[in-house]
């Protein structure tokens, strides 16, 4: 089985690019790097978001709970995301559920309001296309 370290030097190599290249997108040091990069220390949660956002693969990927790199080009994260996930994975797999839950409710409740509002939208334009 692959270390996450391997991988982190990997999808380096991969995408060709330097170790300070990287260091200076994510906001961390060129030694910080190398220790994850050869095993010798563990990136805490925000810092894998980070990476994985990075090199745009799912982290399950990077710990080897997942074989598919499945990339994640469609997400950035952006602004707190990676604090929020880290967040969220430092909570009990009971919380993580609720959470999921509420998000799941929450995008139902969404997606509700978004059809609604294209019905209303639609009503509008036969409305004023029976006038003319």
């Amino acid at each position: 089985m692959i270390s996450v370290g391997e991988k982190l030097k990997m999808l380096r190599h991969n995408k060709h690019v330097t170790q300070a290249k990287v260091c200076k997108q994510i906001g961390i040091s060129v030694q910080s790097l190398s220790r994850y990069e050869n095993d010798q220390a563990e990136p805490d949660m925000s810092v894998l978001c980070s990476l994985a956002n990075y090199y745009c693969v799912d982290i399950n990927y990077l710990y080897n709970y997942s074989e598919n790199q499945r990339e994640i080009n469609d997400y950035k994260m952006v602004n707190g995301d990676s604090n929020l996930l880290s967040k969220y994975h430092t909570c009990s797999k009971d919380l993580q559920r609720l959470i999921k839950k509420l998000v799941d409710e929450s995008y139902k409740i969404e997606i509700e309001r978004s059809m609604r509002k294209q019905h209303e939208i639609a009503r509008e334009l036969v409305v004023c296309e029976d006038e003319n």
